[in-house]
């Protein structure tokens, strides 16, 4: 009886493996026939009723393909991650990343679908899904990846196979270099010389012939606003551009130099610099305002082009990219600058402040504040006002009590009457006063400075060096010092020589604007004669320029590429005299 109940037991087993089998056909047959959501069906019921089946990573890989294969991609990506992550079917995670990688592409995620080819490459031992993986990244990288996406996946290449990585390199470049892209080429061969070296004669070879296509060649983008508000510095600055390559453009060298209107809108200058920096430019020069490099600087770091700021000066531009270059120096910068000056003139030993409450006024203060901290100079008054005003009795008064004593002397503090002094009658003398304002502000300060019987020694930013302000009458009792890189006097040849040529090639005004993109050109060119004519060459050769003089002064860059030479100037009885660089 025993004997009975084994032997039906092993029928039923037996009867029911055999239906499992006969199934499991069935799907396998409609997956072949292409019915992709019958086969789904059919692998789902399968994996829900057979829990423990020895085979069931098969089960589940035949329902994510017919899944995904049925238009079902959500699904299917549930059930390729799901093998992938319960780390007991590592035969199936090659096709995992796979079909994962070609679901990433038809949602338009290009790098996610690159690297997941990748992954598979690197896991796979069949010749054939290496193959396909490899097509794929290929293609991906040419057609679809911006450069810092393309870095991505074949860093990811690299970590996951040299070969891979070292092919993927040398046919983007060769298939770029083919097309006539020849910068974009070079960025591809870059990226190999980073990680490898140059040990690769295939690469090497490839690497001279795109070397030798660029060589002496420069194409240059100007972003600029060529129409609206900021239309007339547009102008001059594509006119000094254009006056640029003239001057300093070699017979032995092919400079193409094409202007494109941001009309001074942030949005349009972000959408110019991603157009011209994937084009494969040299180099871009701008666009004008802080507000406009703001949104284009990334696009310098995608494309890895240099991209040169002539105008643009706010603090943290730079950081964006380790190729972007600032000619303007930061006001923290022209803060520090003018601290340092006044130190070495003037023997500062104390100093007040009354500074605009801005980015601007802040920013120049904190510099200039820092550098005196660091010297031992006592700031006994500091006080911050809102921009446009012009009654600064309050504040003039506030400073003069801040240097008298608490109660006065008769002796000393009596008129011709014999009468006390009130606090506005009282002459002081402060040693120095920086007050970083613009000009409309001065034209009311410096005149209340004198009401109020304050003598003292101004400092100053650039619009201390305004010719109304030189002009103003109270300015011929109060010796200044001023930092600035747009002020010039008939002894800055250079800036002569510059305004005339301009004014005589485009009968244009000369403008500190179209100075620094004289300027930012013919360094540009200059650059390239140091470091060579590729992207990355110019990038070195602006990074090794060391201490130059342009037409708008002298350029020195620190290791953030700010520009920190700034000249400074003293004012005498009207006059403006540079002091030192």
């Amino acid at each position: 009886m025993l004997a009975l109940c084994i032997a039906a037991s092993t029928l039923r087993a037996n009867s029911g493996a055999a239906d499992l089998q006969s199934r499991i056909q069935s799907a396998e047959a409609f997956y072949e026939r292409s019915e992709y959501t019958r086969a789904a069906e059919l692998f789902g019921e399968l994996v829900a009723l057979n829990p423990s089946y020895g085979r069931i990573s098969h089960l589940l890989i035949m329902e994510a393909k017919s899944r995904y294969y049925a238009g079902e991609h959500e699904h299917a990506t549930q059930l390729f991650e799901r093998l992938i992550a319960n780390g007991k079917s590592s035969s199936s995670d090659p096709a995992c990343y796979y079909f994962l990688g070609r679901i990433a592409f038809d949602r338009d995620d290009y790098p996610e679908s690159a690297e997941h080819f990748v992954r598979a490459f690197d896991l796979t031992k069949d010749p054939e899904l290496k193959n396909i993986c490899y097509s794929n990244c290929l293609s991906l990288c040419i057609g679809y990846l911006s450069f810092s996406e393309q870095k991505s996946v074949l860093t990811a290449g690299y970590q996951a196979d040299q070969r891979l990585f070292r092919d993927l390199v040398y046919n983007t470049a060769k298939k770029y270099y083919e097309i006539g892209l020849q910068r974009q080429a070079e960025r591809i061969v870059d990226i190999h010389s980073a990680f490898i070296g140059d040990g690769d004669s295939q690469i090497r070879n490839l690497e001279n012939e795109i070397s030798l296509g660029l060589s002496r060649s420069l194409d240059i983008a100007l972003l600029v606003p060529l129409s609206g508000e900021l239309a007339a510095y547009g102008r001059q600055m594509d006119a000094a551009a254009e006056l640029a390559v003239i001057t300093y453009g070699k017979p032995d060298t092919d400079i193409r130099i094409k202007s494109y209107d941001t009309h001074g809108n942030s949005i349009v200058s972000a959408q110019l610099s991603r157009d011209v920096t994937s084009s494969g430019v040299s180099a871009v020069i701008g666009p004008l305002t802080s507000q406009e490099a703001v949104g284009a600087a990334p696009y310098s770091d995608f494309w890895s082009v240099p991209m040169i700021l002539p105008a643009a000066s706010e603090k943290g531009l730079t950081s964006v990219s380790n190729r972007i270059f600032q000619l303007s120096p930061t006001p923290e910068t022209m803060g520090r600058r003018l601290a340092e000056a006044a130190i070495d003139e003037l023997g500062l030993d104390s100093v007040a402040i009354l500074a605009p409450n801005d980015g601007y006024g802040r920013q120049i203060t904190e510099g200039f504040k820092k550098v005196v901290g660091e010297n031992g100079v006592e700031i006994f008054y500091e006080v911050y006002f809102p921009r446009g005003t012009s009654d600064y009795r309050r504040f003039m008064l506030n400073l003069k009590e801040a240097v008298l004593p608490d109660s006065f002397d008769s002796t000393i503090f009596l008129d011709d009457a014999g009468d006390t002094l009130e606090t506005e009658e009282i002459t002081v003398n402060i040693p120095t006063i920086f007050i970083p304002a613009f000009a409309e502000e001065l034209e009311f300060i410096i005149p209340q400075l004198r009401f109020y019987r304050i003598n003292t020694i101004i400092l100053g930013g650039e619009d201390l060096g305004d010719p109304d302000i030189v002009s103003l009458k109270p300015m011929r009792y109060y010796p200044a010092m001023f930092i600035s890189h747009s002020t010039f006097t008939d002894a800055d040849t250079s800036w002569q020589r510059f305004r005339y040529l301009l004014e005589e090639e485009s009968k244009m005004t000369a403008t500190p604007v179209a100075g620094l993109t004289f300027d930012a050109v013919r360094l540009t060119i200059e650059a390239a004669e140091l470091g060579g004519f590729s992207s990355s060459g110019i990038a070195r050769g602006w990074e090794s320029l060391g201490r130059v003089n342009g037409v708008t002064g002298p350029f020195e860059f620190n290791e953030q590429n700010e520009n920190i030479a700034v000249p400074v100037y003293i004012v005498l009885d009207g006059l403006i005299e540079k002091w030192q660089y």
